[in-house]
């Protein structure tokens, strides 16, 4: 939305103008209790490494000062009061109302509120504060900005069906009615304290770390899209209480010098934790590492999970209707799991330098697409390769042999593509 481009480009601006910060933040007691995600955005870390000669490059600000009266660029330009509390952050936070997915809301703090509303009438000229109970709000188009003494919330409708005859002048008019009403009665929801202060405990502990962006996901809820996702038919042989009740995931994003780390934590359910427990993670297989070609690696992903916990969630999830379906097709997936050790690498690599015939590295411009493991039973990796070879051949695909395993070596090469030669380089001895 174009109306919401001043506003958030003047968030990043606004970097420059705080120097307190503080953990605790009002916007707590007004968090949804069906939030779906939450983004907790940390300006004043941001803006000590974000340079503002570097900012004013964007392609989003220069797109925001088109939009923004003379009177608003120059504030924009050099800002020197905003009337936000930057000290305690953003938070961008999408809801799960009613299964359906909703616009993301942005919600801060008004250190001065006069500060604050003068300048929305900087940014928004022509546009009118409306007084909506104890708060505020200033609707332009689609979007609208609403504070109390408390907090201010950006937000856009939801509705985002168009009018059917936007040349009738009743009709647009009738339309244009409609988005007032909706986005105040949001507004005055957003406004309102909830019953109870959001305390997740893996969002409550994730807020008192550090980090540019604090990132907190509930994957207990489901929107409608995902209700009536294509998977449906598979998931509902599924023990969802198993699989999902308390998975929650949280994340910690720092930006440092064009790199940009995360720190990601996944909490399950109690009895999926039982069985992490029972079957100890082990150390990533760094010989797989050993085994790529030079070059640039692209993306790398090397990881170690134990078979016999698959079996085990297997088990408990209730997912055997799924295996006994696929043994009719003569995929017999405990074969698969006993003849790996469980350490996998999936890599993708840029190669400057292969053979004239490798028309498949050719065509893909010197990329080469590893995903490799150690092998437990060559013997029962051969079997479970050639069934899912056979089923791949009556639709058509895998006709030619893609796999190749020494059990002297004890590695194995599954490449997405067919190269021979590439798949002996990776399994031959170091």
């Amino acid at each position: 939305m174009r109306a919401i481009k001043p506003v958030i480009t003047l968030l990043f601006i606004s970097l420059r103008t705080a120097v307190v910060f503080s953990q605790t933040s009002p916007v707590l007691s007004y968090l949804p209790a069906d939030a779906k995600m939450i983004v907790k955005i940390n300006p004043l870390r941001l803006g000590l490494k974000i340079k503002w000669q570097e900012l004013m490059k964007y392609k989003m600000f220069e797109d925001a000062m088109k939009d923004t009266s003379q009177a608003g660029k120059a504030f924009l330009e050099n800002p020197q009061q905003t009337g936000i509390d930057l000290g305690k952050g953003f938070f961008l936070v999408s809801e799960n109302k009613n299964n359906k997915k909703t616009e993301p809301v942005l919600y801060g703090i008004p250190g001065d509120t006069s500060l604050f509303a003068g300048m929305l009438k900087k940014i928004s000229p022509g546009k009118r504060a409306i007084k909506i109970g104890n708060a505020k709000m200033i609707i332009n188009k689609n979007t609208v900005v609403a504070w109390n003494r408390e907090i201010f919330v950006l937000a856009g409708t939801d509705n985002k069906e168009k009018s059917a005859n936007e040349t009738d002048p009743k009709a647009k008019a009738a339309a244009e009615l409609t988005r007032v009403k909706q986005l105040t009665e949001k507004c005055k929801r957003l406004l309102t304290k909830q019953p109870v202060t959001f305390n997740n405990e893996y969002f409550t502990s994730l807020l008192k770390g550090g980090g540019d962006l604090q990132l907190w996901i509930n994957n207990t809820l489901q929107t409608q899209g995902q209700l009536k996702n294509k998977s449906d038919e598979v998931l509902g042989m599924l023990d969802k209480n198993f699989m999902q009740r308390g998975d929650y995931i949280s994340a910690v994003v720092n930006f440092n010098n064009g790199k940009v780390s995360m720190e990601m934590k996944r909490y399950v359910s109690s009895s999926l934790d039982s069985i992490y427990k029972a079957f100890p993670a082990k150390n990533i297989n760094m010989e797989l590492l050993k085994r790529l070609p030079g070059g640039q690696p692209i993306f790398v992903w090397s990881f170690n999970i134990s078979p016999a916990m698959v079996k085990e969630i297997v088990a408990k999830s209730g997912s055997n209707r799924v295996l006994d379906s696929l043994k009719k097709k003569n995929i017999n997936v405990e074969d698969v799991l006993t003849s790996l050790k469980g350490d996998a690498m999936v890599a993708l690599v840029k190669i400057y330098e292969f053979g004239k015939d490798d028309s498949v590295t050719q065509a893909m411009n010197g990329m080469q697409l590893f995903l490799a493991g150690s092998i437990n039973d060559a013997k029962k990796l051969k079997g479970s390769i050639a069934s899912l070879q056979d089923s791949a051949k009556k639709i058509g695909k895998g006709k030619n042999e893609t796999v190749c395993s020494f059990k002297r070596f004890n590695f194995c090469c599954f490449p997405f593509a067919n190269c021979r030669a590439k798949i002996f380089r990776f399994c031959r001895e170091k």
